[in-house]
């Protein structure tokens, strides 16, 4: 049996860092449109939400995307971000969740579908969006991926992954 595929981006019109983030203008759309188009052409995503405290949003997603309306208690500074999916899966039933970003436009919708695959054919438990850096790493004063006194050339380095926040 199929599972079932829900797909949400929580957003928040009152950023603290950048007003209304989300609603700014890239190319002939508005910053959040994007992951929603992409997230829309997935086959195995059953519905895709906006999951969002002001209506206002709705202006600025592509048409088949549903509103959810969420507690604006949730739109805190101090909120954190496993409150907010939580508050979501408690309302929307599904056997799997994709959680996704605005900040990500340019993710493609073959990349969500190549991870959800993977999902749904068992061969992982989950997946997100990661950027793979071939490069010398550090973290607190050490290197991560290479022994000081072994520097190895650049293509034989282990790569370090980096989470993008693109999709989980």
């Amino acid at each position: 049996m199929k599972p079932k595929v829900i797909a949400f981006v929580p957003i928040k019109l009152n950023s603290q860092r950048l007003p209304k983030k989300n609603l700014l203008p890239l190319g002939d759309h508005s910053l959040c449109w994007y992951i929603f188009k992409s997230l829309l052409k997935v086959n195995d995503i059953d519905d895709v939400y906006v999951f969002c405290s002001d209506e206002e949003i709705k202006k600025h997603v592509p048409h088949g995307v549903k509103f959810l309306k969420r507690n604006t208690y949730l739109d805190g500074d101090k909120v954190k971000g496993n409150e907010i999916y939580q508050s979501f899966i408690e309302l929307v039933d599904s056997d799997i969740y994709i959680l996704a970003h605005t900040t990500s436009p340019f993710i493609l919708n073959e990349t969500i579908e190549n991870a959800l695959s993977k999902v749904i054919n068992n061969y992982f438990d989950s997946a997100f969006s990661v950027q793979k850096k071939q490069t010398f790493a550090w973290y607190n004063g050490k290197p991560i991926n290479y022994e000081l006194n072994q520097i190895p050339r650049t293509q034989d380095i282990s790569p370090v992954f980096i989470e993008t926040s693109g999709f989980f």
